[in-house]
């Protein structure tokens, strides 16, 4: 039997789970762009082995000889010097310009967010590199050794974090802190309805809102209204649309955002003037932090690696809707395939410490004879376990839903439930046409 050739670690695992290149570059560019204090704090969060790259570890040990000496400040001048004849060794000037061109967020609350993508990464490569070892001898074929590989990688990611209450607490009273000396008044991200965000105090990290409504009552738009509001507001934002295409949502968040009918940019009925405000428009849009994601039949642990991305504790992660969300596992019940992905959902959200807004149908029509009924928890669609896990459910109702021809409609946001706060309503008024979420009352009703 032929010998089988020498396994390299990259041969059994894929390179992006156990490296962020990224991150690193991200980190050394704020440490290089920054105040002293955030290289300090980028020091005290990382390793010099955290970091994959050869090239980042050695700037690493340049930004600690800086940093060793009280008055230093970490620009790239004083780098340069403490780089010494290695500043040619990892690409001269030119390697210095890559880092600082990375693009980093700007702001010093997402460096520990970065510092954990390194830290995570590098302990996944050293779980690894330790299952290399013990795998080198093992007799498997090639194919064994992988699925080896997923699982030791994997583990890695299930150590269960421990802290103490003192620094639980102490982080939580800080957070509040800086919300408060920036002019903030809510712990979580802001909604575009101020009653609404005095009910629940904003969107929280960790949290799973569930937003339903009835087929064409308008839950999409209140989601997208809240989804670029949150962009516009300084979180990060991603909308997996599993309903509409681009070219729609495109339509609806134009039409909202230049206050031009829906239905006539789906005709292209435009004036010269419409189209270069239009393109203006598309300009700003550009720039925010909010990306749409594509994929029919998408899965819990898909959506898990794309919330990866998000910043801890500032990140957004809208569904349209959860009943198109497919199983990780399928079930013969329906109600269990539900609760499975309900279930996802909330450690997504807990995990990643990102806020997850889930669009939902209601399961019934309203009844015989009672042409308003205003809906209640009953009537989530399909399982009981999408109350149980979540920690908000707004219901909309408008009494017109059915009257396609209407175009400016009263509509009424529940809140239903709240796990750590009141119950109330929020009156706002739909403009169909225009997609536009407008807030109608001044003050909360109980």
């Amino acid at each position: 039997m032929p010998r089988m050739k020498s396994v390299g670690l990259f041969d059994l695992v894929a390179v992006e789970d156990v490296t962020a290149p990224h991150a690193e570059l991200s980190l050394l560019g704020a440490a290089l762009l920054g105040p002293r204090e955030d290289a300090e704090k980028i020091l005290s969060l990382t390793a010099r082995a955290d970091y994959y790259d050869p090239k980042h570890q050695i700037l690493y040990d340049a930004l600690e000889t800086v940093l060793k000496d009280p008055e230093g400040v970490p620009q790239p001048p004083a780098v340069a010097t403490a780089l010494g004849s290695k500043l040619q060794e990892i690409g001269g000037y030119p390697y210095l310009a890559k880092v600082l061109c990375e693009d980093w967020p700007g702001s010093a609350s997402s460096i520990p967010y970065y510092s954990r993508l390194v830290r995570d990464a590098a302990a996944r490569r050293r779980y690894a590199q330790q299952a290399l070892m013990l795998l080198g001898t093992s007799g498997l074929d090639i194919r064994e050794m992988r699925e080896a590989m997923e699982k030791a990688v994997k583990s890695a990611d299930r150590e269960l974090p421990v802290e103490a209450i003192g620094a639980v607490v102490a982080g939580h009273v800080q957070a509040i802190r800086e919300k408060k000396d920036r002019g903030e008044r809510f712990q979580g991200i802001g909604t575009p309805w101020p009653l609404l965000d005095y009910l629940t105090g904003g969107l929280r990290a960790g949290d799973v809102t569930i937003l339903a409504a009835q087929s064409s009552v308008g839950k999409s738009a209140v989601g997208l209204t809240m989804a670029i509001h949150a962009a516009r507001t300084g979180a990060c934002v991603q909308v997996a649309s599993l309903e509409m295409g681009n070219d729609q949502l495109s339509d609806r968040i134009l039409a909202m955002i230049a206050g031009i009918e829906a239905s006539r940019l789906r005709s292209g009925v435009l004036g010269a003037g419409e189209i270069e405000a239009l393109e203006g428009h598309a300009n700003l849009l550009r720039t925010l932090p909010l990306d749409f994601v594509q994929k029919p039949g998408v899965k819990p642990r898909e959506l898990y690696g794309l919330a990866k991305s998000l910043p801890r504790g500032n990140g957004l992660l809208m569904i349209d809707y959860l009943q198109l969300v497919t199983p990780d596992e399928r079930d013969k019940s329906r109600e269990r395939e539900v609760a499975a992905i309900s279930r996802a959902l909330k450690i997504l959200a807990m995990d990643l410490r990102v806020h997850v807004l889930a669009l939902s149908q209601l399961s019934r029509a309203p009844k015989s004879g009672n042409k308003n009924p205003e809906p209640t928890l009953r009537d989530l669609r399909e399982s009981g376990a999408i109350e149980n896990d979540a920690d908000n459910v707004m219901m909309l109702w408008r009494k017109d839903w059915q009257e396609e021809k209407t175009q400016l409609s009263e509509m009424t946001l529940f809140l239903r439930k709240q796990r750590n706060g009141p119950t109330g309503r929020v009156e706002l008024r739909f403009n169909r046409a225009l997609q536009q979420i407008l807030q109608v009352e001044k003050e909360p009703k109980p």
